[in-house]
């Protein structure tokens, strides 16, 4: 930090707030009422309006995809089955959370979290896991290093840019103190008994359930890297039906091509952005903490002057 913004820090800052659970609930609930949209009276009828809309749009159109009276349905999927379970959720999922908005005391359309937030755990985490990253990355620059076997990392994980996740090798010993609360302690491989001795859960017959080390497989073999790996064997079949399609003017074989392409690629952009650092790198890696700690309180001094709790 530099050394006129160690002055002009106020005094809650120096006792390093952001460990102060309290505060921030404080600082979220700020962030979360400063980026709220209008939710005034106009709006929120506006949310009610579109939600009576939606569930009459989706009732014409699970409507619309029933068979005619004396034709038979056909089994399979066909416009008139994607029109059935898109009209089913617009009905009865999207309109009613259009309505749950326009009454809810939130009146925050999007789910998702604001920015200001995710950008505040993000640097809150660098922090907090800047000594377990440091050694992470000293151990694996070191072959000599005793901590260097620790870490499993394959050649194609370089390759390909795979993100590093040091708290997956390292962590801290839990002391236990007489009180019942817990400390940390020394910064251990997960695989040494000292930390799965103090790291642990009990399961239903109260025996301690060790956490050890994750091996990068665990995060390799989950459903949706499965499901993006066998859409992919079946890319090439959709390629020759879509250009089957487009040569036969088969317009709906073309429409189911088109869907399978863009779940496709939805979900391999999600997969790159989530596992590697091709597209969002780790910029935090090499920041000191000094540096870290100067970028969130700019962020909190935006949505909180001085905190009610230090008052």
């Amino acid at each position: 930090m530099a050394e006129d913004a160690e002055t002009s820090a106020p005094p809650w800052w120096k006792a390093s707030w952001y460990k102060d659970a309290m505060f921030e609930n404080e600082l979220i609930e700020s962030i979360r009422a400063k980026d709220k949209p209008n939710t005034g009276v106009i709006y929120r009828l506006f949310l009610g309006i579109c939600g009576i809309l939606l569930f009459l749009a989706g009732w014409v159109l699970w409507n619309i995809a029933l068979p005619a009276e004396g034709e038979s349905s056909s089994a399979g999927m066909n416009l008139e089955t994607l029109l059935f379970f898109t009209g089913l959720f617009v009905q009865f999922i999207l309109a009613p959370y259009f309505a749950f908005v326009s009454i809810s005391s939130d009146g925050r359309l999007s789910p998702f979290v604001p920015k200001a937030q995710l950008e505040y755990l993000r640097l809150k985490g660098a922090i907090l896991n800047k000594d377990i990253n440091n050694h992470y990355w000293a151990a694996l620059r070191d072959p000599n290093h005793k901590h260097h076997n620790e870490i499993i990392r394959y050649k194609w994980m370089d390759k390909i840019r795979w993100k590093h996740h040091p708290s997956d090798f390292f962590g801290y010993v839990k002391l236990t103190k007489e009180s019942g609360g817990t400390s940390t302690g020394r910064l251990v491989p997960k695989s040494s008994a000292a930390y799965r001795n103090s790291n642990f859960d009990l399961d239903e017959d109260g025996k301690p359930v060790s956490k050890g080390a994750t091996h990068p497989l665990k995060r390799l073999l989950t459903l949706p890297m499965l499901l993006f790996f066998f859409s992919l064997l079946s890319f090439p079949i959709a390629v020759v039906n879509a250009t089957t399609s487009v040569v036969d003017k088969d317009w709906e074989l073309l429409l189911r091509s088109s869907i399978s392409f863009l779940l496709l690629i939805f979900l391999g952009y999600y997969l790159i952005r989530r596992n590697t650092d091709l597209i969002n790198a780790d910029d935090d890696v090499d920041v000191s903490v000094e540096d870290l700690e100067e970028r969130l309180r700019l962020l909190s001094e935006r949505y909180l002057t001085i905190p009610k709790s230090v008052e």
